[in-house]
């Protein structure tokens, strides 16, 4: 059998980056004019520190969901399926030392709205040592790693 290469989707991160960065943007000229701008009625010059503060707040959050998103994006590696190994961010392991590979929905229910949920379908692969792989459907085509394993096992 040949090898298959699945490699991560990077689109929910992706859109998290670029609204981040927008905020970080937005937030950085909120900070400038917070604290450059003089303000044309006087009684409205107590607020001058109050909007750099907000604007700084924000500055701070979007670099750091920023930058944590990068790190988490880094962290997607490939998953390489050969005949006899099986290859994730979680390392290597032989498809004869899996002990079972399945599929668990995760639901989490909205906080503003009982009634929807957000579903995301886990792909769990258990080693025979107790170590388990878990693979998310945001990120990797995992219907296919486990047509894949179901197939050389």
């Amino acid at each position: 059998m040949e090898t298959l290469i699945f490699e991560p989707h990077y689109s929910g991160i992706n859109g998290t980056v670029g609204i981040a960065a927008l905020g970080l943007v937005l937030g950085a000229l909120g900070l400038w004019i917070g604290i450059r701008k003089e303000w044309k009625r006087k009684d409205r010059q107590a607020y001058k520190p109050l909007v750099a503060l907000l604007s700084f707040i924000v500055v701070l959050l979007c670099a750091g969901t920023v930058v944590f998103s990068l790190l988490a994006r880094e962290k997607l590696v490939q998953v390489t399926l050969t005949e006899d190994a099986l290859t994730t961010q979680f390392g290597t392991v032989a498809v004869r030392a899996i002990r079972n590979a399945f599929i668990e929905t995760d639901v989490q229910p909205h906080f503003f709205n009982p009634v929807g949920s957000d579903t995301t379908y886990l792909l769990v692969i258990e080693e025979m040592s107790g170590k388990a792989h878990v693979l998310s459907s945001e990120n990797y085509d995992i219907e296919g790693i486990l047509k894949g394993l179901k197939a050389r096992r």
